[in-house]
């Protein structure tokens, strides 16, 4: 399994909150989930690879696409490196409760970016998303 070790920014360009998230894992990386008003474009933290021991392919599942050192590159599969910055880029959808997912994939690692929409009025059992999304 390839190593990934992932420093978080908390800079966020649309996300509703700026606290950051740093994986203590190395097989994982983080992506902070939001709650959004209605449909909107929205951004995740930036994530910045590192211990990778080669170049890896990204690749994305779900809906959405990808910045990759500040280029668009919707979902187009590309290679990374250490030092490489990446965003994961979703649009939400204006009914209440919905979830929109965009995973994202470097080598045998991912990491899931999830916006559930609320109007104001929803029950929190309804948008309850547990915290950043860490997978390995």
């Amino acid at each position: 399994m390839k190593r990934i070790q992932i420093i978080l920014s908390s800079l966020c360009i649309i996300a509703l909150s700026t606290q950051s998230y740093a994986s203590t894992d190395i097989n994982q990386f983080c992506f902070k989930n939001n709650k959004v008003e209605g449909k909107e474009m929205v951004e995740s933290n930036l994530v910045t690879l590192q211990g990778l021991d080669q170049e890896e392919t990204v690749k994305l599942k779900g809906i959405g696409g990808y910045i990759l050192n500040g280029v668009y590159m919707g979902r187009d599969e590309s290679k990374v490196k250490n030092g490489d910055e990446v965003r994961l880029v979703h649009e939400s959808i204006d009914e209440d409760g919905a979830k929109v997912s965009t995973m994202l994939m470097v080598g045998d690692s991912y990491g899931v970016f999830t916006t559930v929409t609320d109007h104001g009025g929803l029950p929190s059992d309804r948008y309850k998303i547990e915290g950043p999304s860490c997978n390995k």
